[in-house]
């Protein structure tokens, strides 16, 4: 692959940055041109905590037009030695070292939850928020919520996997967080930005 001639300054159009253990991955439009044989769908910069680069590449592919046209809101996830970048409703699969990007399901990746011998797959549809362990449905919400934001670990308690819902309630907007049990029990701590009561998980 050519290098592209990126530059420190981001481009107008940037991803979230994704944080690792030991270096944190930035993804924009590139500032400059970048010679590649293919679709140039941006550039991607890894630079320590401390703000040291590691590496410049630029992110293109065959095959990812239809990426490269999405819009929408944007998540990048770490997957191994690639990173899944998503626009809207089309996702590709990047290359850490070599830039190099493929098609990839959209859906988000689960969110992995681990107590003692358990562990969990919680994942979000438009009707539940379903945990799987060992590959079988352990539990299922009631009703449907607008996000999974991660999973709260607090020593010696069960961990709690914390949601939002958005969403209208008597004309006014409403922001609901709740942290659901992770083992799938009744236990479920609410909090919203309203005086209405908590709705039951």
């Amino acid at each position: 692959m050519s290098a592209a001639r990126c530059t420190r300054p981001a481009g107008l159009h940037v991803a979230p940055p994704l944080a690792t253990a030991d270096a944190v991955i930035l993804i924009a439009d590139c500032t400059g041109p970048a010679d590649v044989p293919d679709t140039l769908l941006g550039c991607m910069r890894v630079v320590t905590p401390s703000g040291i680069d590691q590496s410049y590449a630029a992110i293109h592919g065959k095959r990812v037009d239809a990426f490269a046209a999405a819009a929408g809101p944007q998540d990048v996830w770490l997957e191994g030695d690639r990173v899944r970048w998503r626009r809207g409703d089309q996702a590709v699969s990047i290359d850490l070292m070599t830039g190099v990007a493929t098609p990839a399901g959209a859906a988000p990746p689960p969110l992995h939850v681990v107590h003692r011998t358990h562990a969990w797959d919680i994942t979000r549809t438009d009707e539940h928020i379903i945990a799987r362990e060992r590959g079988k449905i352990a539990w299922q919400t009631r009703r449907a919520y607008t996000a999974v934001l991660g999973a709260v670990y607090l020593a010696d308690f069960v961990p709690m996997i914390r949601i939002a819902s958005i969403g209208p309630f008597g004309g006014r907007s409403e922001l609901d967080l709740l942290d659901l049990d992770a083992t799938g029990s009744a236990r479920c701590a609410t909090t919203s930005s309203s005086a209405t009561p908590p709705t039951r998980c």
